[in-house]
């Protein structure tokens, strides 16, 4: 019987532990590590008017390669943290509102071969895309608003 008691004592307790630590989980960091950075030759700027609306006017093209590869230095080995795919949500919602960017790194002006995707938001926080996926799942560690108006007035931004 003092067996039992303390073999669901000890059942109990593992059980307890463990259950203490769900929704606890951290996010890990590690810095990103942008694939092919010596291939790109544009980086492709998407911003939006007051209306929410993407055009000609909010967009914008660069082809000077000393100017890709100073964008590629400031936000290459940003340590980022992988959050939730509900708070990655929220966050890109936001991309529809006057002074947050998509950036997108590309071979070609088509950008159908090699490309790789970030979004700026105007309070600092940046998205990027996996290495290895099509899709945004990485976010800053910190936020940048420096990092961000730098690039605006270094890369003339003006919408």
């Amino acid at each position: 019987m003092r067996t039992v008691r303390i073999l669901l004592l000890f059942i109990i307790s593992t059980v307890l532990i463990s259950g203490c630590a769900i929704g606890e989980k951290k996010a890990t960091s590690t810095s990103i590590d942008i694939p092919n950075v010596d291939k790109y030759t544009v980086l492709y700027i998407q911003g939006v008017d007051a209306k929410g609306v993407s055009s000609e006017a909010t967009s914008k093209y660069i082809t000077d390669e000393k100017e890709i590869n100073s964008f590629i230095e400031k936000v290459n080995k940003m340590d980022v943290i992988k959050p939730s795919q509900n708070e990655m949500s929220k966050k890109v919602k936001e991309l529809n509102n006057q002074g947050n960017y998509t950036f997108v790194l590309s071979d070609s002006k088509n950008m159908d071969n090699k490309v790789f995707h970030m979004n700026f938001f105007k309070d600092g926080s940046i998205q990027f895309q996996s290495t290895n996926k099509k899709e945004i799942i990485y976010s800053s560690k910190e936020k940048h608003p420096e990092l961000i108006m730098g690039l605006k007035n270094t890369l003339n931004i003006n919408f």
